[in-house]
């Protein structure tokens, strides 16, 4: 395979090596699965980056915080949404009125292994941590999985710069072109 240069509008240069097309360097595969706990498990009742008040996506009679609903989407489709109404019983309703906050510790993800040509399991040792505001009370629970990935197709929104902000962060989660297709309980060896 060749490495080449490749030079940017913007004048930025860089060099690029051609890959088979279900290749992913293990650190995208690695920061990936990091996306996916962060996006899924880090609660509060602002939508991330911003000062707005997020009232959640409706799921059933529950809801899931914004990015935890956007963190499906890096879930293979069925999957994705089989898995939401789950995720959303996790979700107490004290996180949308900011009582309680979420985040997500991880201690150890492994590298990944592959499994066959464009497909990896890849293991994570993490803790997640609830931490009621009102009392102060922290809750840690224990959340060791191992994740199957897979490589799909990596698309571009088609209305580039014109897309709308959900169009573009739906296309930005998915520019890795990995999605989760199985997580199991972590079971060491």
């Amino acid at each position: 395979m060749k490495t080449t240069q490749v030079q940017l509008i913007n004048g930025q240069t860089y060099y690029v090596a051609e890959r088979d097309r279900f290749f992913r360097y293990p650190s995208v595969i690695q920061n990936f699965v990091k996306t996916w706990a962060e996006l899924t498990f880090n609660w509060d009742n602002k939508i991330p980056g911003t000062n707005d008040t997020d009232s959640g996506i409706k799921v059933n009679s529950k809801r899931v915080p914004t990015s935890t609903y956007f963190a499906s989407l890096l879930l293979e489709p069925n999957f994705g949404k089989a898995s939401l109404p789950d995720i959303a019983e996790l979700v107490p309703n004290k996180v949308f009125t900011g009582q309680l906050r979420a985040t997500v510790i991880i201690s150890f993800l492994s590298e990944p292994r592959e499994v066959r040509p464009g497909e990896w399991e890849i293991d994570m040792i993490a803790t997640r941590l609830l931490v009621d505001r009102t009392s102060g009370i922290d809750q840690r629970i224990p959340f060791n999985r191992t994740f199957r990935i897979k490589a799909v197709e990596i698309q571009t929104p088609p209305l580039g710069s014109q897309a709308s902000a959900f169009e573009q962060k739906v296309y930005e989660l998915r520019s890795a072109g990995l999605e989760i297709n199985k997580i199991t309980e972590f079971k060491p060896k």
